[in-house]
């Protein structure tokens, strides 16, 4: 025989436990899709530095085999590589494709310092000047370039030269290249 279920006793879910449930499963999908947020600026930060120091090493090189100066300007976020023209005696940007102007990813920081100031070879206020000089002789300007995703981000790239060493780059926690 079956029995009856007594008088009292709990069959299923009540709403309140039903909507606890609920409430914490949204709240670890907000977490899992923030944290997927965070770290796709983190790599496109990470792919965007590794980009721009891949081409600081190209144009430094570029400049040895032209015998000819080249440059970087750094423009809030976006960037672009300059020739210097010895016939017309001034920067112009460089028309080979791969140094076209680019930009860094929204929310970046960049931060240039120099030890000195970066010769200017043209004196015409119109024309673009660099602020690192790749020079035919494989020397750079001396510099430093802090980037990082945004002001409260923790993770910072720098790339750097003293001159004559070879270009650095430092990625967040000391790892060097």
């Amino acid at each position: 025989m079956i029995s009856e279920p007594e008088q009292g006793t709990a069959q299923g879910f009540t709403l309140v436990e039903i909507l606890v449930v609920v409430l914490l499963m949204g709240l670890v999908a907000s977490l899992l899709v923030a944290n997927q947020v965070g770290s796709s600026r983190r790599q496109a930060l990470q792919v965007s530095v590794s980009e721009l120091f891949g081409l600081m090493q190209a144009a430094s090189e570029q400049a040895v085999l032209d015998n000819q100066e080249m440059g970087l300007e750094v423009d809030g976020r976006h960037y672009r590589f300059l020739v210097y023209d010895e016939f017309q005696s001034q920067w112009r940007v460089a028309a080979d494709r791969i140094y076209r102007e680019r930009s860094l990813p929204p929310a970046t920081t960049i931060r240039q310092t120099t030890d000195s100031v970066p010769p200017r070879l043209s004196d015409d206020a119109g024309t673009p000047q660099p602020d690192i000089v790749f020079f035919s002789s494989g020397e750079t300007t001396p510099f430093r370039l802090e980037l990082q995703g945004n002001a409260d981000d923790v993770a910072r790239y720098v790339i750097a030269s003293d001159g004559f060493q070879p270009m650095t780059l430092v990625r967040p926690g000391g790892e060097g290249s």
